[in-house]
């Protein structure tokens, strides 16, 4: 089982929460000062001024540790089931903005990494409490599912509204009633900025993404590559020239020489996508109102064969 352990690496900077602007500079990081050579100003598309004293925008985020290795009785497919089943009952039920998804799988990840060994049958009801915590923490608070909505929500399984709140409770008070924050959404509206990405753009890169996030394996990225390697491998999806210039390289903090493994891995589970048994981000951006990117040809330079 120790062979499975995933280390989830930090971005090199923490956020300061002392700052006076809470605006993140990224020309700070020792990552940044190690990839961008100081180039021209000219060459760089500042985003961030629009952003001046905005709390949610980040340039960085704390890290977690894997948990395979302890949690005997949970599988990496029976996580990718719990995932799969996340993004759809959101994309069925049009539940909430994006952010929820990504939080909702970030509390999931986390509270099962807490060194709590987790019964096999406890999994999606830790699932749907994780997304009811979400959903209640992004949403205005009237437009917000309610909490039977989310115990009608659980399929075959059946738990109900005071289970629910157990587990709401069990999960804060591990937590210590603070949200894990930021997570991968965060950075890819940040690197989305930078790219001036278009519809159909934002939807490959959110396509690529939400792949990612069924795949345990690649919990070992920290999110903010996670997010630059979507925006890469779109890129080179959509067969966009120059795949990587300098103002993604400065507000990302990452060379394209650096993505390529992370990017690689995306595209390959989007090759797959159309044969595999979870198959609801493929159905999900298979449709005219996300452009079809589903069925784009992968990036063939970029596909892991091995």
């Amino acid at each position: 089982m120790g062979s499975r352990a995933i280390l989830i690496s930090p971005d090199m900077a923490s956020i300061d929460r002392l700052a006076h602007k809470l605006t993140l500079v990224l020309g700070t990081t020792a990552q940044s000062k190690a990839v961008c050579d100081v180039p021209k100003e000219s060459d760089i598309f500042d985003i961030d001024g629009a952003d001046d004293g905005n709390p949610l925008a980040v340039s960085s985020s704390s890290y977690i540790y894997g948990y395979m290795d302890f949690q005997y009785e949970i599988t990496e497919h029976t996580r990718m089931k719990i995932v799969n089943w996340l993004i759809g009952k959101m994309w069925v039920q049009n539940t909430a903005h994006s952010l929820v998804l990504y939080l909702a799988v970030q509390i999931f990840d986390r509270y099962l990494s807490m060194n709590l060994v987790v019964p096999e049958e406890e999994m999606k009801l830790i699932g749907v409490t994780a997304m009811f915590i979400a959903s209640k923490y992004e949403e205005v608070s009237e437009c917000a599912p309610k909490l039977d909505e989310f115990a009608d929500s659980t399929d075959n399984a059946s738990y109900s509204t005071e289970q629910i709140l157990a587990m709401e409770k069990s999960i804060m008070v591990k937590f210590k009633w603070t949200l894990p924050f930021p997570n991968a959404y965060h950075f890819l509206v940040r690197f989305l900025k930078a790219a001036e990405a278009d519809v159909e753009m934002e939807n490959m890169v959110f396509s690529l993404m939400e792949l990612g996030l069924m795949h345990y394996a690649m919990l070992k990225y920290c999110p903010s590559m996670l997010a630059a390697s979507a925006v890469y491998a779109a890129h080179s999806m959509l067969m966009y020239s120059p795949l990587w210039d300098e103002t993604l390289k400065l507000h990302t903090g990452y060379s394209e020489s650096q993505l390529i493994d992370c990017a690689a891995k995306l595209v390959s589970f989007h090759s797959g996508a159309a044969e595999h048994e979870s198959q609801t981000v493929f159905r999900k951006y298979s449709c005219c109102v996300n452009f079809n990117v589903a069925r784009l040809q992968p990036a063939n330079d970029l596909l892991v064969t091995d």
